[in-house]
């Protein structure tokens, strides 16, 4: 994992637990491991999110097919509301649901900077849930 990608997670979970949320970043997360798990989770005892985080300096971000699954697949099991949150520079924190993705004929999912823009603000997302 980038250095960049973990400093993400970070301020993701920070924006949670500043608006009353409990918070965690899941540092396994993308090891590839035999368990799916997102890179964030989040709860406040009555919405409980399953975060995907991704962030680019470029116009686009590329989520692996296999990525979605996985967040999908922990989020049912868990009780959780899969998410996933983009940040692109100069842009704020985007929140859209997995099935909001644009998906190419490869199969990766896709987010465009401009796409993003009109996407709804992490922070007021959370605060609607507050």
């Amino acid at each position: 994992m980038s250095k960049k990608g973990s400093n993400e997670e970070r301020a993701v979970v920070k924006l949670f637990e500043e608006r009353g949320f409990g918070a965690i970043r899941v540092p396994a997360s993308g090891a590839r491991t035999k368990s799916d798990k997102p890179d964030v989770l989040a709860g406040n005892g009555r919405f409980y999110f399953a975060v995907e985080v991704k962030s680019s300096k470029n116009d686009y971000i590329y989520i692996r097919s296999e990525q979605v699954e996985e967040l999908l697949n922990f989020a049912s099991a868990f009780g959780a509301v899969p998410l996933v949150v983009a940040k692109f520079t100069y842009v704020p924190y985007k929140v859209f649901s997995p099935s909001e993705l644009n998906v190419t004929k490869s199969g990766k999912y896709t987010i465009h900077r401009d796409f993003a823009k009109d996407g709804i603000d992490l922070v007021d997302f959370i605060d609607e849930k507050r």
